[in-house]
């Protein structure tokens, strides 16, 4: 015989509290209520972070076109070293030019280009030992005038990108209330299925009890033909249907945890709280009114932006230019400064552009495409109203089945509850028949899965309705 020491089993007892004291450190119990889910899914559920990516990404998208009209600035360090003929003699002489200049530049909305210059060059030559300073400050303007002084292009597109931006900000509180629905609807499926599970599970226990009575009763002869049998029989089904609601409930319980952001080793316990079902207000005030209304609205006037400013591409740039520059040149460099700063030597030019792109097909296929786009979003939203109009309609009816049904179900549930209890009077009492107790028993757990799923049928046709109000 192996004898084990003292000193083994406290040990092994020490080891045993560590382990089962990390197992619990591992997962939570988390008690879970049909009121807790908007605010899990609002705070931290699958498609959060999605959502809350997405309206970066939109708003990133509208921060990078406003970027392209920021102020911009170039630092240009150069020295030049010049071995050519200046003098046309065939002499070579040598020349050195330091250049420093600074510019900034900034593009505006209303296709306006303003540039800065101020630039500091000094020059040295051994012909003739010329040498000089300058220093000059150079403002540029320029102006498109056709096609973009009444609609610039660069306007049409920004307002474009806006009204996406708009756009996606309500498609976002549309799709976080689709995810709650979503979240709501299965929490009231997992709960419907936790409840046949316990069901089953008592009426199990009350079929093993009924089958040890009728035992008890055929032993005394006083069981009718079939009666052990027909007990056996449902036995033996209330436990596969236990396995099987158990399997339903694991893969829902998976299910409503990756939806609800949960980890997957954690412990979930759902709780229904009470509260009397209420039916929502048919929707009466103006259509236009409602977000899915103004989503349409708004991608339909980026569309007409889009197209607009596509339109422009392919036209002939026609714009005007104005120059002003202030310069001091000099021999000497602190008087090329003096001269410089005090505008003396002032230089004023204006002038005329035009810009035109031949075979411009690109362009023209981009038209096409927002020509079509345009329509399309014109359309959609010249239908939108009756559209809404006909999904509230719906939706509201929806709603009310859906509350009749859980009225209906309500009062099965009390009906089947107290048929339960006559009939297992009277079998108790030798005045009915075992199927009939069989009957009565399976339609209570049938009337009690039911009203849960009633519940959440309703909440969800709710949800729906509501979503679509919002």
């Amino acid at each position: 015989m192996i004898k084990i020491s003292k000193k083994y089993y406290v040990h092994f007892l020490a080891l045993s509290i560590i382990c089962f004291q990390n197992s619990f450190a591992l997962c939570d119990t988390l008690k879970i209520t049909n009121d807790d889910i908007p605010q899990i899914v609002k705070s931290k559920g699958l498609n959060y972070l999605e959502l809350q990516n997405k309206a970066k990404q939109n708003q990133l998208i509208l921060d990078q076109f406003i970027l392209g009209y920021k102020w911009t600035s170039t630092l240009d360090l150069s020295r030049e070293w010049d071995n050519t003929d200046t003098t046309g003699n065939g002499s070579n002489y040598d020349s050195t030019k330091d250049k420093y200049s600074f510019f900034l530049n900034k593009k505006f909305l209303t296709s306006t280009t303003t540039t800065f210059e101020l630039t500091q060059a000094n020059y040295k030559s051994n012909a003739f030992n010329t040498n000089y300073a300058q220093n000059y400050f150079t403002l540029t303007v320029d102006q498109n005038l056709y096609p973009f002084i009444s609609t610039p292009q660069d306007q049409l597109a920004y307002q474009a990108l806006t009204k996406d931006s708009d756009r996606f900000t309500l498609q976002n509180e549309l799709d976080l209330n689709d995810n709650i629905r979503d979240a709501v609807n299965l929490f009231w499926k997992t709960l419907a299925i936790q409840k046949s599970v316990q069901e089953n599970s008592d009426l199990l226990k009350k079929y093993e009890a009924l089958v040890k009575l009728i035992q008890r009763k055929r032993q005394n002869s006083y069981a009718s033909a079939g009666e052990l049998e027909q007990a056996f029989a449902e036995y033996e089904q209330r436990k596969q249907n236990l396995i099987d609601d158990r399997n339903t409930l694991e893969n829902y319980l998976v299910q409503l945890k990756q939806l609800l952001n949960i980890k997957p080793q954690d412990t979930l316990e759902l709780v229904q709280v009470q509260k009397t079902a209420s039916m929502p207000d048919l929707y009466k005030n103006d259509i236009k009114q409602l977000k899915r209304y103004q989503i349409q609205k708004l991608k339909t006037a980026s569309a007409q932006d889009a197209y607009e400013a596509s339109k422009l591409k392919g036209l002939p740039r026609f714009g005007v230019y104005a120059k002003f520059t202030d310069q001091g040149l000099d021999s000497n460099s602190s008087q090329s400064y003096d001269e410089f700063k005090n505008f003396t030597k002032d230089k004023y030019s204006i002038g005329l552009k035009l810009d035109y792109t031949f075979d411009d097909s690109a362009s023209e296929k981009d038209r096409e495409i927002k020509s079509v786009t345009n329509s399309i979003e014109k359309e959609r939203l010249m239908r939108s109203e009756s559209d809404l109009n006909n999904q509230i309609a719906v939706a509201f009816n929806k709603v009310e089945n859906a509350y009749t049904s859980l009225k209906t179900t309500d009062t099965i549930l009390k009906y089947r509850s107290e048929a339960l209890k006559q009939i297992n009077i009277n079998y108790n009492q030798g005045r009915s028949d075992i199927s009939f107790l069989i009957d009565a028993l399976n339609k209570k757990i049938q009337a009690e899965v039911a009203i849960l799923n009633a519940i959440g049928n309703f909440e969800t046709a709710k949800a729906d309705y509501l979503n679509l109000i919002f």
